[in-house]
């Protein structure tokens, strides 16, 4: 049986932000947008929330094939920047910004942070193909 080790830091990033973008399910906002009249909001956030985490997730184990990692985390960064826009369009039509509205900005706080790591996680990936390619060349 063998185990797999992955040591990257990149691997540290995407996870986190697969923490982070699950952690918002349970916030005040995702409350906001299961109330939301219109459920269409509801739907984009969740397709958008869901494909960003698989496809993040999916991508830490993708350490074999850099470019399709790369590939796979530029896809997860556009829906996880869906899914930023959707979180920061709700909690602006909450109406006037108060302190009871911490959860909401404390989401939307997480949101963006996910989308900082992935870029993150993606620029070192990218860090890691140039240091093999210029090994590559040594050789």
């Amino acid at each position: 049986m063998s185990v797999i080790v992955i040591q990257r830091i990149q691997t540290v990033y995407l996870f986190l932000a697969v923490l982070l973008t699950t952690g918002t399910f349970f916030t005040p906002l995702f409350d906001r947008l299961i109330e939301d009249p219109a459920a269409w909001i509801f739907s984009a956030y969740m397709a958008a929330s869901v494909f960003a985490m698989g496809l993040t997730a999916w991508s830490i184990f993708r350490f074999a094939d850099r470019d399709a990692q790369v590939s796979t985390v530029n896809k997860a960064i556009v829906f996880q920047t869906i899914t930023v826009g959707v979180g920061v369009a709700v909690f602006f039509t909450l109406g006037p910004i108060r302190m009871d509205e911490f959860g909401e900005f404390f989401a939307v706080g997480m949101l963006v942070l996910a989308l900082i790591l992935q870029v993150l996680g993606r620029a070192a990936i990218l860090k890691d193909e140039k240091l093999v390619k210029s090994m590559d060349r040594i050789r």
